[in-house]
């Protein structure tokens, strides 16, 4: 508990002290905003390369309508980097060849980085609504690394696209696109080297110019054709994509690939292969390309959406210049706005996209999380928008396909909002934040109480060679980093803390990128003592138990107690109880208290140990419930013993060693042995009960060998109840003399 506390605290002071500024601005934001009646910070995170997570639960109007009745709880989560020329805003989808297919945000993220050596994905959110009973194909246009998977424009009233240049630019609305597809020669690193027009896609083949068909992937049957006299080259594709609307003609298309065939042989009843493509040409416009060339054909962005890298289809513009839109949309018929107006104002969760005015985006989740009549609003999530200071936003698709990712330190991505089917939705695209890999990955190592080493790994990035001025910081405390270990001392112990990686990097257009790489670790607590507890005897009504302590050298342990219920046993560490008047097949808990003090700082902390339940047994047996060492004097030893016997089961009780029996007298006593050289040997002596029906109930106390015996002490001169028993060496002389005596008697007999 004590432990739970000081990482609370830590945590707040550390959000205190490192983001306080910007988040009570938001988080007060939140608070004048006319649709919440209250907002708490949860979480603010700086990420890598200066990105920022921020969530905050909120208590919200429905609507911005002011009535009790219509206050709904949400979790607004949402990933801001400000203007860093370091991030890119990526569209990506899944890596099926000529399958649409779809993906998990926390999947397609990790799968861009396999392919994408160098640059990390920091988050991501889903995108575009998709055919989520057909293939996952995105509704709308779709630009994805510079190439255009879907052409398909999707101009309905309100719903448009969102694009953002290779530089972080964003533009919003109807994007214009090429009349012609165009072949693209490419280098191996995916370099356009030319382009060519198309002058025909799966239409007739034209007299001049380049033709492309395709199999129809969406029918059934093969086309065959003529090709004599033709160039005919064979594109065996890597990626292919079709495009289920607007498809009259078979026209929306893209693919991808390296050419497997160059022919100008084939003749009438030709088929396209499977998993090709064919390039046809009747004069020379494809004598330029020859066998292994990587070829790319699509369609192009043009004007103001010339320089569109990536892009992601949105469902409604919900804020404009400042301003919310929608306001009160349950009071009034926007039918004509969008082409479902019930999703306005409909029970789900939200993601949405926010520009800023200095041109950086904003990445926003609005999660539901209250039974009710109503979900956030466009309304609302125009103002949580215009809260952290957008002045535009648009809603992409939500309910189920709503999720938020973060790239996590092992690498792996863990999903932090959605989920509302129950599990994270496979949706048709996800818009990832991606930088580059600086090539730099903090290893820490000697992290112990109060101390932590830092080394830097080298990676295999492209871009470690323009990493330069590199420094480690922990605890506002400030290195140089010049490739050894680093050594952070005088940390408090069991502590979170981040050591933040500040380095410069050289930038294609000739600026100096600062940035900052994390990794979060925890300073270790004091090491406790254990407790295990276990069970000697049992019976009915009754419970002995005993307890192992662990602990380390050094450390002290006071005011120890057992507790069962209301119940305290103050017992020494190791000792065990007693515990009566239980019932039978009944479950009993027990758990230990004590303080421990800590020798290396001086501090002692309260323990609690973990429950340990045991269950009582069905009928009466007796049980041994004591049997211990009271007293070692030279070769003299002293055992303790008592049981109980509810019933009278027991027929008689001894105390056994080497085979030697030793009755007691009584249900407790003490029992006395001389002879006993503990330099010499080691022994073993067991409580034995026996009852009636033959039935033995035991304990046993084993004797360690020891370097020296302790002093001794005279014996007392009255007679001992018992006879004196024999030590090892003086038991084997007597099994000896028996064996001899034995042994004489049989060879009489055979004399007789």
């Amino acid at each position: 508990m004590k432990r739970l506390v000081k990482l609370l605290f830590s945590l707040c002071l550390l959000f205190t002290l490192s983001f306080g500024l910007i988040v009570n601005a938001s988080e007060n934001d939140f608070e004048e905003l006319d649709v919440v009646k209250e907002s708490t910070l949860v979480t603010d995170q700086e990420l890598d390369c200066g990105v920022k997570l921020y969530q905050v639960n909120t208590t919200a109007y429905n609507d911005g309508i002011i009535d009790e009745s219509r206050l709904n709880d949400y979790v607004v989560s949402w990933f801001d980097y400000g203007n860093n020329p370091n991030v890119r805003i990526v569209n990506w989808t899944s890596s099926f060849i000529e399958d649409w297919g779809g993906g998990q945000a926390t999947v397609l993220a990790k799968k861009y980085e396999q392919t994408h050596p160098g640059y990390l994905v920091i988050g991501a959110v889903n995108g575009d609504f998709f055919h989520i009973n057909e293939n996952d194909e995105v509704n709308n246009l779709s630009m994805q690394e510079g190439e255009m998977i879907k052409p398909y424009i999707w101009d309905a009233l309100g719903i448009g696209v969102l694009g953002w240049t290779y530089d972080g630019k964003m533009i919003s609305g109807i994007p214009t696109v090429s009349k012609n597809m165009y072949l693209e020669v490419l280098d191996n690193d995916e370099n356009k080297l030319s382009e060519t027009p198309i002058a025909s896609v799966n239409n007739a083949i034209s007299e001049e110019g380049i033709t492309i068909l395709s199999k129809d992937i969406e029918k059934n049957g093969e086309i065959k054709y003529d090709f004599t006299g033709m160039t005919v080259v064979e594109l065996s594709y890597t990626l292919h994509r079709f495009s289920l609307d607007g498809n009259e003609n078979n026209d929306r298309l893209f693919v991808k690939g390296v050419v497997s065939n160059v022919s100008k042989e084939l003749g009438q009843n030709t088929v396209i292969p499977q998993g090709s493509v064919y390039l046809v040409a009747k004069d020379d416009s494809l004598d330029h390309i020859k066998l292994g060339d990587n070829l790319r054909c699509q369609y192009h962005l043009t004007g103001e959406w010339e320089d569109v890298y990536n892009t992601t289809g949105y469902y409604a513009k919900i804020l404009d210049n400042g301003t919310s839109l929608f306001f009160e949309s349950s009071k009034d018929d926007y039918t004509n706005v969008v082409g479902d107006p019930f999703y306005i104002n409909c029970k789900k969760n939200r993601t949405i996209v926010g520009l800023r005015e200095d041109g950086s985006t904003i990445f926003m989740t609005v999660e539901y999380r209250k039974d009710g009549n109503y979900g956030a609003s466009y309304y609302e999530c125009a103002e949580y928008l215009r809260s952290v200071g957008c002045t535009d936003g648009w809603v992409l698709d939500g309910g189920g396909s709503t999720s938020m990712a973060l790239r996590q330190p092992s690498g792996d991505f863990k999903l932090i909002a959605g989920g509302s089917d129950g599990h994270e939705r496979s949706n048709g695209n996800a818009m990832l934040l991606v930088v580059k890999d600086p090539g730099i990955t903090p290893r820490m190592s000697n992290v112990s109480r109060f101390a932590a080493t830092i080394d830097l790994i080298d990676n295999d990035s492209p871009f470690r060679k323009d990493v330069f001025d590199i420094k480690v910081e922990v605890n506002n405390e400030i290195h140089d980093y010049d490739g050894t270990p680093i050594t952070f001392n005088n940390l408090s112990e069991d502590t979170k803390y981040t050591a933040t990686i500040h380095y410069k990097m050289n930038l294609e257009n000739g600026e100096i990128f600062n940035g900052k790489v994390y990794r979060t670790f925890e300073t270790y607590a004091f090491a406790a003592p254990s407790i295990m507890f276990s069970v000697l005897q049992k019976s009915n009504t009754e419970l002995v138990l005993d307890h192992t302590v662990f602990k380390k050298d050094g450390v002290e342990i006071s005011n120890f107690k057992i507790h069962q219920g209301e119940t305290e046993y103050d017992v020494k560490p190791g000792e065990s109880i007693h515990v009566k008047n239980l019932e039978p097949l009944k479950s009993y808990e027990f758990y230990a208290t004590f303080d421990a003090l800590d020798p290396e700082t001086g501090n002692s902390y309260p323990v609690i140990t973990p429950i340990y339940e045991c269950s009582t047994l069905k009928d009466a047996r007796p049980i041994i419930t004591s049997f211990k060492l009271v007293k070692h004097a030279g070769t003299v030893l002293e055992f303790e013993y008592s049981y109980s016997d509810a019933k009278n089961q027991v027929e008689y009780a001894y105390i056994e060693f080497f085979g030697s029996v030793n009755k007691v007298e009584g249900t407790s006593g003490v029992k006395r042995f001389e002879g006993f050289d503990l330099t010499q040997n080691s022994y073993t002596f067991t409580f034995r009960l026996k009852t009636e029906n033959g039935e033995i109930v035991s304990h046993k106390i084993e004797l360690a060998q020891m370097d020296e015996l302790p002093p001794s002490e005279e014996l007392p001169n009255e007679p001992q109840p018992t006879k004196k028993k024999c030590g090892k060496k003086s038991a084997e002389l007597v099994v000896s003399i028996i064996s001899a005596s034995t042994a004489c008697a049989i060879i009489l007999k055979k004399r007789k």
